[in-house]
């Protein structure tokens, strides 16, 4: 049990060791000074300044989970000399599934590229994708459900956060 309360309060310190070994580095190879390993006991400060940055970590994460992504695209239609849209976007990132995670990387498992679900005009119209091919890292070429919407070329615009 005592080893256990002891892995806790390591994980709890990391900051503080963190910032240790940091300053440690700095006084041994920047300022050629000798690091002196005898005060090892935490102290106070060690336990309030860990306590200060997993309270704003925890913060951060808690007030990033308020907000969403909005996706904008050029979206201009393959047919014709039709005119481009700047419209929002359903963006769905890269997914990949039964894939086996090691210190490599992910290996097996299939995995689909990032690409757009819908796009929505102002006039409350949509388009759905029935697939994209995925172009650049910001460009893809959409294949509409409808096949009267033909192709679309879209190009990433800006990511918008807002308020859920």
């Amino acid at each position: 049990m005592t080893e256990v309360l002891s892995i806790i309060e390591l994980i709890f310190l990391l900051p503080s060791i963190i910032l240790g070994v940091a300053i440690n580095l700095f006084r041994h190879f920047i300022l050629g000074q000798k690091v002196d390993d005898t005060d090892k006991q935490y102290k106070n400060l060690h336990y309030i300044f860990s306590l200060v940055v997993w309270l704003i970590v925890g913060g951060w994460i808690l007030y990033q989970s308020q907000f969403k992504n909005v996706y904008y695209v050029y979206a201009c239609p393959s047919s014709g000399n039709s005119k481009c849209y700047k419209v929002a976007a359903d963006y769905i990132p890269k997914d990949c599934e039964d894939t086996e995670w090691d210190t490599r990387g992910a290996h097996g498992g299939r995995c689909t590229d990032p690409y757009f679900e819908k796009i929505y005009f102002e006039n409350g119209g949509y388009v759905s994708f029935d697939y994209c091919e995925m172009e650049t890292n910001e460009k893809w070429t959409c294949y509409a459900e409808n096949k009267d919407d033909g192709t679309w070329k879209l190009q990433t615009a800006e990511i918008v956060k807002v308020k859920k």
